[in-house]
């Protein structure tokens, strides 16, 4: 079993005191069956954490993340998937904040101490104190709810999406500028995201595009009418982080600008698309 917690604090103007009136919610989430705390498993549940985000507090469209210094949280995925998950969502994701071992102790932290004397309460009353056969009884009473319910969440094959997507069908096929700009921000990012899992081995021919000397290399594809220029500067990828900047142009001329900050050195990378 793997239990997983979150903080989200907002602030909203108050006119009767004429202040910012700040509002916590705490979100925990308790995954039965699995006790994996690696990245990918960190990314599902932020983004479930940002559906029941964008059901509770509709008007939040701006988020920093703040984590600790675990390991599942420092690594260069996370930091990819994080703006990924944010555009796909409806959320601009504007900072990724870890807080040192020193920092000291979060409000979170305190959530989950006061939770964790709860649940160690019970156990111990439920299952040193009390009769084995009471905690027998009650586990019978339970398991037919646990099977009934992983019929429901554990289907691999049946994925839901619980947003509308309008189908509009279009004479001339696929149209690169009729794509909604936030849904052509999370499919650019996703593309370079896919990008550098290819490269992060320095393994070039993956990449199956005309490199042309070693200091810049350039290549030109076509895609769906459009011409995408992938210009880079290569050095060891291991490990990186990227910051995503705001596209510029929302018609016909779309620029990414990115920073790879990596172990020794902070190379450019560019992404021009245009129609």
């Amino acid at each position: 079993m793997s239990w997983h917690g979150a903080l989200v604090r907002y602030w909203m103007y108050d006119e009767d005191s004429g202040e910012a009136v700040e509002t916590k919610h705490y979100f925990d989430q308790i995954c039965n069956g699995d006790n994996k705390q690696d990245k990918e498993a960190t990314a599902a549940l932020v983004e479930a954490l940002l559906l029941s985000l964008r059901r509770d507090v509709p008007h939040v469209t701006r988020l920093t993340f703040q984590s600790d210094n675990a390991s599942n949280y420092q690594n260069a995925y996370l930091g990819l998937m994080l703006p990924i998950l944010g555009e796909v969502h409806g959320y601009y994701v504007m900072r990724y904040v870890h807080s040192d071992t020193q920092d000291g102790k979060s409000m979170l932290d305190a959530h989950f101490a006061t939770a964790s004397r709860k649940v160690k309460s019970w156990v111990r009353q439920e299952l040193i104190e009390q009769d084995r056969a009471h905690g027998a009884e009650l586990s019978q009473q339970v398991r037919p709810l646990e099977k009934s319910l992983s019929k429901i969440i554990d289907r691999a094959n049946d994925i839901f999406y619980d947003f509308p997507l309008p189908l509009a069908p279009l004479e001339s096929g696929f149209d690169l500028k009729k794509v909604p700009s936030y849904r052509m921000m999370a499919l650019l990012k996703t593309m370079v995201l896919l990008l550098l899992l290819q490269v992060q081995d320095l393994v070039m021919a993956e990449l199956a595009l005309s490199l042309t000397n070693d200091k810049t290399k350039k290549a030109m594809t076509t895609f769906s009418g459009a011409y995408i220029l992938i210009v880079m500067k290569w050095s060891a990828i291991h490990e990186c982080a990227m910051v995503f900047s705001e596209i510029v142009g929302k018609t016909t001329v779309m620029e990414m600008k990115m920073s790879l900050i990596l172990k020794s050195k902070t190379n450019i990378f560019w992404m021009t698309i245009a129609t």
